[in-house]
């Protein structure tokens, strides 16, 4: 749930073009947004430009721009901070820790979501305690303790449901969803009911975004069933999704699931073109979307087609002959693959 910092009644200066920007985020035109956003800044006080410049972090991040988006929630908390608005900062705080995860730095997106709790049940503000929840979640799952980040997914939920935010509960759900098979054996048809709920509580809200993580996790699921057509289905129609609303991060994660679908199934040269478009969608190092996933991806072909087919069919997916050959040099040196040894 989003911060709106009393935009919503505030005088007609700030709040027209605080609205023309909400409908362009609604729109996905994240550039218009940020000029609406910018110009209900120009007449704008305390709070309001707290939730302003949170806004115009969001309209950053999703497409993909993570420094223009951590500096924007970083002045959001700043302003929090100075107008002495707890919930404003702790919005801001959990969307810096985000930042900075998507960034590699999971221990400093910690300590903001861990702070950011803190503040939001000092000021009994719950929209923002549930976001803190989930993202201390998401940490304890991506640091493979998911029995934890269960834990703190449920109690998300639980404030979701008391306050009728069905956005936060579609999103909690898809989380929870995807920890539960990891957490017992057998919960597999219990994580697939969780995400179908949250496919459907997204699709009546029009949570787009929601929508496409819900139907990637349906395509992991059907996977771990064995069942190749719904994977490949369901993950085509969340990579639809994810570049209706230019979401950058979840495009490039779907691409490169497809690439390792197809690896499975044998076929490496359209596997190749997977990875290939995730590396040029987003990629930051020393992370899940990182360059290491799709080299390995990459290096994997190459070792399954043999170099001259591997470099056609680099070609056929948009390289150059001799950006694709200098690919394949790189991927057979001996360090890349004693690394591909060493993930399999």
């Amino acid at each position: 749930m989003e911060y709106f910092g009393g935009l919503e009644k505030s005088k007609p200066a700030v709040r027209n073009p605080f609205e023309l920007g909400r409908a362009a985020m609604e729109a996905y035109k994240w550039n218009e947004a940020i000029g609406h956003f910018e110009e209900a800044m120009k007449h704008a006080a305390g709070t309001q430009l707290v939730a302003l410049h949170g806004l115009v972090g969001r309209s950053h991040h999703t497409p993909g721009r993570l420094h223009q988006a951590l500096a924007s929630y970083e002045e959001s908390a700043r302003l929090a901070g100075q107008f002495q608005d707890k919930p404003g900062l702790a919005h801001a705080l959990n969307h810096v820790g985000v930042v900075l995860r998507d960034l590699g730095k999971h221990d400093h997106a910690l300590e903001k979501y861990e702070a950011a709790l803190k503040l939001a049940q000092e000021a009994s503000a719950r929209p923002q305690e549930a976001l803190s929840l989930n993202n201390i979640g998401a940490f304890h799952y991506v640091e493979g303790e998911p029995a934890k980040a269960l834990r703190y997914y449920e109690d998300a939920l639980k404030i979701h449901q008391e306050t009728g935010d069905r956005y936060g509960q579609a999103m909690v759900l898809c989380n929870i969803a995807i920890t539960l098979p990891c957490v017992e054996n057998g919960k597999l048809d219990k994580a697939l009911e969780s995400c179908e709920q949250a496919l459907a509580l997204a699709r009546e809200i029009g949570a787009k975004y929601v929508e496409a993580s819900a139907l990637g996790n349906l395509g992991f699921l059907h996977w771990d069933k064995g069942d190749r057509g719904k994977t490949l289905g369901y993950s085509e129609a969340a990579l639809k999704l994810f570049r209706e609303v230019g979401a950058k991060r979840g495009e490039a994660s779907l691409l490169a699931n497809l690439g390792g679908i197809l690896i499975e199934s044998g076929e490496h040269e359209q596997a190749i073109g997977r990875f290939l478009a995730a590396q040029s969608t987003y990629s930051v190092p020393g992370t899940i979307e990182g360059p290491e996933r799709y080299r390995h991806g990459l290096g994997r072909c190459l070792y399954a087609l043999g170099r001259e087919r591997f470099v056609a069919a680099c070609v056929k997916a948009g390289k150059s002959k001799h950006e694709a050959e200098k690919l394949a040099n790189e991927l057979a040196s001996p360090e890349e693959v004693a690394r591909r040894r060493s993930h399999p």
